[in-house]
């Protein structure tokens, strides 16, 4: 049974560590107390950690017990020495679920954690909701400036937009070393094999789908998401308007009063 700490928003003290294979995985529970309250599970993006979504926390405590897990390297998160994949993330996360006892949730994941809600609801369709992935690639191939992406970090630093998260992981994580993370994560974001992005298997997600993107994403392109449809039929685009890679924190409302509807109606699911 779950008894999360009555708060709104993440503050890397309330919560606890799991851990897994050779890392300690570290995750909160807020929000909802009551019983049977729906659960909504929130994955960050790359060189962040849970309170990205503080910007959103408050609305989202409001209906939901919010689940936040910083990924392994990240916030709170030890590293392990495990190679970092797509895959691990998406098996740490199933661990938590596990441990939680979880049987059913919702799932939003900015970036990165958007590839890791892909391959879940791929993976669990019967206990997804609903998935909601923002800036998230879906397919290897598509990923043309995969490079550029892994270039900006492989002399292991952690850029100027991500000084946050690297504050997070300096101050905060028990075995701080972000030249190993930064490495992690590049070689992660240009693994094409099947432990990296979910590409045809994203066929499986039978739950509603909500993609979003910025309008001024120059990495995350129209013309990637709307390549799901074919895989993925009932899955809804959402485009924010002047905002960039980070939509949460560009257009915070409007992001909120759209996904809000998505949130709202009640989809049939796909078998």
């Amino acid at each position: 049974m779950i008894t999360p700490k009555i708060t709104t928003k993440f503050d890397h003290q309330s919560g606890s560590y799991l851990t897994i294979n050779s890392a300690k995985v570290y995750y909160e529970v807020i929000g909802q107390t009551v019983r049977n309250a729906p659960v909504m599970i929130v994955l960050h993006s790359s060189f962040s950690s849970m309170t990205e979504f503080n910007l959103i926390t408050p609305k989202l405590t409001s209906a939901y017990q919010v689940i936040g897990i910083d990924s392994r390297g990240h916030g709170k998160s030890t590293l392990g020495t495990e190679d970092v994949t797509f895959q691990l993330l998406q098996e740490d996360v199933e661990a938590v679920i596990a441990h939680l006892n979880i049987t059913e949730f919702s799932l939003l994941g900015n970036n990165a954690g958007g590839v890791v809600a892909y391959r879940l609801a791929a993976k669990l369709p019967s206990q997804v909701r609903d998935v909601t992935a923002i800036s998230a690639f879906w397919n290897c191939h598509l990923l043309e400036d995969a490079n550029q992406i892994s270039a900006s970090h492989k002399d292991g630093t952690w850029n100027n937009a991500n000084a946050e998260g690297l504050e997070a992981h300096t101050t905060l994580n028990p075995e701080p070393n972000a030249e190993a993370v930064a490495k992690a994560v590049s070689q992660m974001w240009v693994d094409c094999s099947p432990s990296g992005f979910p590409d045809q298997r994203i066929a499986q997600i039978t739950s509603p789908l909500l993609v979003v993107r910025g309008e001024q994403d120059l990495f995350v392109t129209e013309e990637h998401l709307t390549s799901l449809t074919a895989l993925v039929p009932s899955v809804s685009f959402l485009t924010i308007p002047t905002a960039g890679g980070n939509v949460i924190k560009d257009q915070t409302e409007i992001f909120l009063r759209h996904w809000d509807l998505f949130l709202t109606i009640d989809f049939p699911k796909r078998y």
